[in-house]
């Protein structure tokens, strides 16, 4: 996917999609290969985790709390918090497509801002409820570092029976 986006930091290495989501909807489009999504995916989740467990390091113990873990709000059920987190990430990668195709000759260096704004509004929409990760990796790091999966959306909740 050539675009704009190739101009920041890592765009030209991995297109700038550090999130897994991103990566299985450009696999689903036909933007790259499988083998090349399945290897971005662990590695994004590899990154993930080192950055959590980085950020764990550097942060006082007494202030690590949960590690910026994405988690549900007590006042909704995981379903709305799994709703919420699907809603949100498909509008991030609405934006994410509709800004980076190439076949488009509107759109002239917005491509960063829009989808930094798309980011933050799917934030500022969501992090009551989530955590807002709209990221699989985001989510990821946090738990294993943390060792924290409740919640976590690859996990089914435990039966307390």
């Amino acid at each position: 996917m050539n675009s704009e986006t190739g101009h920041v930091a890592i765009g030209h290495i991995s297109g700038c999609h550090i999130n897994p989501a991103v990566t299985l909807s450009l696999f689903v489009t036909g933007d790259i290969k499988l083998l090349r999504a399945l290897f971005f995916i662990v590695v994004q989740c590899v990154g993930a985790a080192g950055g959590s467990a980085l950020l764990k390091v550097v942060t006082p113990e007494d202030k690590v709390g949960n590690l910026g873990l994405t988690n549900i709000n007590s006042q909704i059920t995981q379903l709305q918090g799994l709703l919420m987190e699907g809603v949100l990430t498909f509008l991030l990668l609405f934006v994410i497509h509709g800004v980076c195709d190439t076949r488009r000759r509107d759109i002239k260096g917005s491509a960063p801002l829009a989808i930094g704004l798309a980011i933050t509004a799917a934030h500022l929409c969501g992090i009551q409820y989530t955590g807002s990760s709209v990221n699989p990796a985001r989510s990821f790091g946090p738990a294993v570092i943390m060792n924290l999966w409740e919640n976590h959306w690859i996990t089914p909740k435990k039966s307390h029976a």
